[in-house]
């Protein structure tokens, strides 16, 4: 479940609910939900990255969904859109990120060379570096900055 608050009123204004599919929660044995949330740049889009395999696109002052990402095979870890909102890159378990296009809900791209395990995506602000980082094949961390 994901609260709006009123942070001048100090009270919760909005519920927005979130089924996770359950077979995906099953398999992975994470029940916690969610893993990170994104805005888009101009505040309507919300990314969420969830534990049931998928990505959600919703409307932020709704909370709908307007697009379910669902081509990742394991946990999503991270969401991040680029500057422009056209994109957000999901990063996930099964040691993949993806590039998906906010209109239409299609997987642009997989990005290929990523050596373990992505947990935080950045976009630079101008949008023409988009920064991974997790723990690498071998242990330690591993920044990977892709132009």
């Amino acid at each position: 479940m994901m609260l709006r608050w009123d942070l001048e009123k100090g009270k919760v204004t909005q519920e927005f609910k979130q089924e996770l599919e359950t077979k995906a929660v099953l398999e992975t044995g994470y029940l916690d939900g969610l893993h990170d949330l994104a805005f888009s740049r101009d505040g309507k889009l919300l990314a969420s990255a969830d534990t049931d395999w998928n990505v959600r696109l919703l409307d932020a002052e709704t909370g709908k969904a307007k697009h379910t990402l669902d081509r990742h095979t394991s946990v999503v870890l991270a969401a991040a859109f680029a500057p422009d909102g056209k994109t957000v890159v999901s990063a996930s378990f099964d040691d993949t990120v993806r590039v998906w296009d906010t209109g239409t809900g299609k997987e642009l791209q997989t990005l290929q060379g990523i050596r373990g395990r992505v947990v935080a995506i950045a976009f630079s602000p101008d949008g023409k570096v988009l920064a991974t980082g997790g723990v690498g094949e071998k242990g330690g961390g591993e920044a990977v900055l892709w132009a």
